[in-house]
């Protein structure tokens, strides 16, 4: 395979892997990619040359397939401010993840913010930093926040779950039903016009669905269990985390789309 046919082929795969992230299933084949997969069939790639290829479903890479927890009730009897919610939630020990713990990650930013934004869990660079959000990860957040004319004081940060965990040691089922309620709770003392999740974890337990993150990103979600300001089911936008953004260039027109959706919600 030569070099033209080589960068066809990976813009090819780059594209797919775009339109999949929108929830494309199928595109047509016209003439020209027929003539190019039959002049590649058969064809060598010289020999030493091993390209990355960006994934064509997103995943974590190394992360594990956690199944979403079971249904939880609601904040229930966990009520009141911020300040309330996090006495409530105290020195938690309700799970494995509390060990070695050096700091509890309940939440930062405006506590009465319009957008709340729930990150799947903090990790071991971001205990270090004392920030949900660190690094890269952090510039690209606050990128995205500024390309829809919000600073990260304007927003509310959460996590599903509190502590660290890591890609070797994701949270389980059974951690995320404990830490569940007082995100709910937290959501609730905010009051948000709109909520958005960073990464499939966290859309999977706030939404208890199953499906793939490409499969509820790009559309209006509902919590059923909490309402926006104006009285209805608070609206929830599914994106992907801005890690895997690092890792998949391609992905990030994808979640410019989700961010338009949430500035035209926002008004």
């Amino acid at each position: 395979m030569n070099d033209s046919q080589y960068k066809f082929l990976s813009d090819l795969r780059q594209t797919a892997a775009f339109y999949n992230a929108l929830g494309v299933e199928t595109l047509p084949l016209g003439p020209e990619v027929k003539a190019f997969m039959a002049l590649a069939r058969g064809s060598e790639r010289p020999a030493g040359r091993q390209p990355s290829r960006p994934p064509l479903m997103p995943r974590a890479a190394g992360r594990k397939s956690q199944a979403p927890p079971s249904q939880e009730p609601g904040a229930g009897g966990i009520v009141g401010s911020l300040t309330d919610i996090q006495g409530q939630f105290g020195e938690c020990g309700r799970c494995p993840l509390h060990e070695g713990r050096k700091r509890i990650f309940f939440g930062q930013g405006n506590p009465r913010a319009g957008l709340f934004i729930v990150s799947q869990w903090p990790t071991a660079v971001d205990e270090a930093q004392g920030a949900l959000f660190s690094g890269a990860e952090e510039a690209l957040l606050s990128r995205m926040l500024a390309a829809i004319k919000l600073s990260p004081a304007e927003v509310y940060f959460s996590s599903v779950v509190k502590c660290p965990a890591s890609e070797e040691r994701p949270p389980t089922a059974s951690d995320i039903k404990h830490c569940l309620p007082f995100l709910l709770a937290q959501i609730k003392a905010v009051a948000p016009k709109v909520v958005c999740t960073l990464g499939p974890l966290a859309a999977q337990a706030l939404l208890r669905s199953r499906q793939p993150l490409v499969r509820l990103r790009g559309r209006w979600r509902r919590l059923p269990e909490l309402t926006s300001p104006a009285g209805d089911a608070l609206p929830l936008m599914a994106t992907f985390h801005p890690a895997y953004l690092l890792r998949n260039e391609e992905m990030k027109k994808a979640a410019w789309h989700d961010l338009l959706m949430i500035q035209q919600r926002l008004g």
